[in-house]
């Protein structure tokens, strides 16, 4: 009789178990290892058996620390597949979650979490303000506003030096010094730093006394911009080896400057609020004449380059090409985006230009007419051409140094 009992009992107890075993699972979801192609991944997911059902929502996080950049993804009841674009980001983080109809039982069903990482892709943690690039070495230099500063080599595809400087950063330039190439620092604690380009090393420094707004170098000399906190603007030419002074003139507004290229005296650039800049030097260094336009477009100081020939320079947003001289001439065709970069074919004659559409378009340089686009992962926030490939310097947001949420930067190569 017992026997009898304690068998009936175990019975019961395993139907039970089971019932409430198969219960509990009709109530889960569970996420599938996720199987990645390229830029694509594939999610699979079991199925949650219950009618009550009206969606499921796929949730995609690249900030584990920030819900607030979680993305979501909302799917038909009937499937339980989906595949995305992965985003830029060196992970990706995904669960599935159910949207039962109002007050049902058991409320929202949450699946585990699967973790996607971006092997493809080759990421720095820098954020950048600004790249620099160097054609002989093949190397790329990225600066932050917040003082960090890496050396990125092309061929091994991966950062080779950093250093972190602890001050805020202007804009910075390339130069060679004696048979060494040298890096040229603005900052903003009023001095200019001069840096072996190769090692990152400290070489020299020359205090400004003033906010070092931005650089360039040429033939031994030293063109920089300063600010001070009166609003006092000005222009200096330094001598790279006595670091002397050798003119300065005042501004009436803080200007990014960059050199133009076959020229030994002139500097084009964009004010802080967006005017054009011209300034002359003579051959020694003395200041003989500086030119502003206010003309009816918008131009940006944080990216401009001057055409190969020197006559003419194209600014972001627009795209709009002016001569040395301030002249309007003409603006690339933007198909609704805007522009965050240039760089230039002369081979070829094309302007290559990098866009807030994820794209880089090619365009003739004398017609302007769009040839090619090329579809990138990230936002182009710099370009560069080289002997046929070109370099992005992608992020996955359009504005880095002022986005709220984790920046992640790419180095893409086409």
């Amino acid at each position: 009789m017992n026997i009898k009992l304690f068998v009936i009992t175990l019975i019961v107890s395993s139907c039970f178990i089971s019932c409430k075993k198969n219960s509990r699972d009709a109530n889960q979801i569970t996420l599938f290892a996720p199987k990645v192609s390229g830029n694509l991944v594939t999610l699979n997911w079991s199925k949650l058996n219950n009618s009550l059902l009206n969606t499921y929502v796929i949730v995609r996080i690249t900030d584990t620390t920030d819900t607030q950049s979680a993305v979501t993804i909302t799917v038909n009841k009937e499937t339980n597949s989906y595949i995305d674009t992965l985003p830029l980001a060196s992970y990706v983080q995904y669960y599935v979650k159910s949207a039962l109809s109002l007050y049902s039982y058991p409320g929202t069903v949450f699946s585990n979490k699967e973790m996607v990482s971006r092997t493809d892709l080759n990421f720095t943690d820098i954020i950048p303000m600004d790249a620099l690039y160097d054609r002989d070495s093949r190397q790329l230099y990225l600066y932050s506003a917040t003082g960090d500063i890496a050396i990125y080599d092309v061929q091994s595809k991966k950062v080779i030096k950093q250093i972190a400087t602890g001050v805020k950063l202007g804009y910075c330039a390339l130069g060679t010094f004696s048979g060494t190439k040298e890096l040229y620092v603005s900052r903003a604690d009023g001095w200019l730093f001069i840096y072996d380009a190769t090692t990152l090393a400290l070489a020299d420094q020359i205090n400004m006394g003033a906010e070092v707004f931005s650089v360039a170098y040429n033939n031994g000399k030293l063109f920089i911009t300063t600010t001070d906190n009166s609003a006092r603007n000005t222009i200096l030419c330094y001598d790279r080896s006595s670091k002397t002074q050798i003119s300065i003139q005042n501004s009436i507004d803080n200007v990014r400057i960059k050199f133009v290229p076959g020229s030994n005296s002139e500097v084009l650039g964009i004010t802080y609020y967006g005017d054009p800049y011209y300034c002359q030097f003579d051959n020694t260094g003395h200041w003989v004449l500086q030119q502003f336009a206010y003309l009816n477009y918008t131009f940006s100081f944080e990216s401009f380059e001057i055409f190969p020939d020197g006559n003419y320079f194209i600014n972001a947003p627009n795209g709009v090409i002016l001569t040395k001289n301030r002249t309007y001439v003409s603006s690339l065709p933007s198909n609704g985006s805007s522009f965050m970069s240039f760089d230039f074919d002369s081979t070829n004659q094309l302007i290559y230009a990098g866009s807030n559409g994820k794209a880089i378009q090619s365009y003739t340089m004398n017609t302007y007419q769009l040839t090619k686009t090329i579809n990138t992962i990230g936002y182009p926030y710099r370009i560069f051409y080289d002997n046929g490939t070109i370099l992005s310097v992608s992020t996955n947001t359009p504005d880095p140094a002022y986005s709220p949420y984790k920046v992640f930067t790419s180095i893409e190569q086409f």
